[in-house]
């Protein structure tokens, strides 16, 4: 079960932009070529809205937020989804950000909760 801290206002939608650049040249040239290679493939799964989207700090996750009150893991290289979805909000899931480092994804909802998970293994 993640960690939750209740709100004493509504929460705020948070900005989601992608975390991470890509770059084209020495060890990570590869990897660069396996993330752009899944660029405009739909990343599937969801049941209803999206919210906000986020990359992780070393482009090897996307999350998702969503109406349906989940959040989903995607790997953008391979466009399928990891996981099963995660469940704990009470309403749709408004915000969605990595740590720096990854290891951990923070979530924000309707529900007036800020809400701490685990990221998978990729």
């Amino acid at each position: 079960m993640p960690n939750a801290v209740t709100a004493s206002s509504p929460p705020c939608n948070w900005l989601c932009r992608p975390q991470h650049r890509l770059t084209h040249g020495g060890g990570e040239r590869d990897h660069a070529q396996g993330v752009l290679a899944g660029l405009g493939r739909p990343l599937t799964g969801r049941t209803g809205p999206v919210r906000c989207v986020a990359s992780s700090p070393d482009g090897q996750l996307v999350a998702s937020a969503g109406d349906d009150a989940t959040v989903r893991f995607c790997s953008p290289s391979a466009g399928r989804p990891l996981g099963e979805p995660l469940t704990g909000h009470d309403g749709p899931v408004t915000g969605v950000s990595f740590a720096p480092k990854g290891g951990l994804l923070s979530t924000t909802g309707t529900d007036r909760t800020v809400r701490l998970w685990p990221t998978p293994a990729v």
